[in-house]
Order: structure tokens, then sequence, then C-alpha cells
């Protein structure tokens, strides 16, 4: 009988050492599993952080160009500015001008009028 025991401890011995075999072989490729979607998700972590970069540069990129045109705005803007003062600087000139020409004309007509009365005064 203690031979028959033996045996049966024996066999159980050997499924329970097959079974664990099995889950371990069975632990390891979940753990190549996982290690393989790891280095999934870390070349995709890589990707993204590279995009990031990628977008970081397009972003300075856009800033220093608004930048730029923000300075060219301002130029054009302080320029205008300029042509409004010689705009009205001209306007200033041409009423003064206007004016002028207006007292010219009315010292020609009073000097034509003098012009006029002059043979009745000599004789």
């Amino acid at each position: 009988m203690v031979a028959e025991e033996v045996r049966s401890l024996a066999k159980r011995s050997a499924k329970a050492a097959a079974e664990t075999a099995g889950l371990i072989k069975t632990s390891i490729g979940k753990s190549h599993d996982g290690r393989s979607h790891f280095e999934t998700v870390a070349a995709a972590i890589a990707k993204v952080t590279a995009s990031a970069g990628e977008i970081g540069a397009l972003v300075d990129r856009i800033k220093a160009g608004s930048e730029q045109e923000a300075q060219e705005v301002e130029s054009i803007a302080h320029a205008i500015g300029g042509m409004e003062t010689a705009t009205e600087t001209s306007t200033a000139a041409a009423e003064k001008t206007s004016a002028i020409g207006e007292a010219m004309n009315a010292q020609a007509e009073a000097l034509g009028a003098i012009a006029r009365q002059l043979p009745a005064m000599v004789g």
C-alpha cells in the first residue's frame, strides 16, 4: 500500500510540476506580450514627443512671423501718420496761397480803379 501511495504521490507531483511548468510558460508568454506592448507604447510616446517638438518649432516660427508683421504694420502706421502731417501742411499752404491770391486780386482791382481815374486827375 505504501508503494501505491508513493506512486500516486509521484503522479500528483508530476501533474503539479507539469501544471506549474505550463503556468510558468504562460507567464513568460504574457511577460513577452507585455514587453511588446510596452515597446509599442514607448515608440508611440516617442513619436508624440517628436511631433510636439515639431509643433513647438512651428508655433515659434508663427510667433516670429507675427511679431515681424506687427513691426511692419507699425512702420506703415507711422508712415501714414507722416503722410497725414504732410497732407495737412500742404493743405494749409494751399489755403494760405489761395488767400494771398485773393488779396493780390483785390489789390490789382484797386490799382486798376486808380489807374482808370488817373487820366481824369491829370487832365
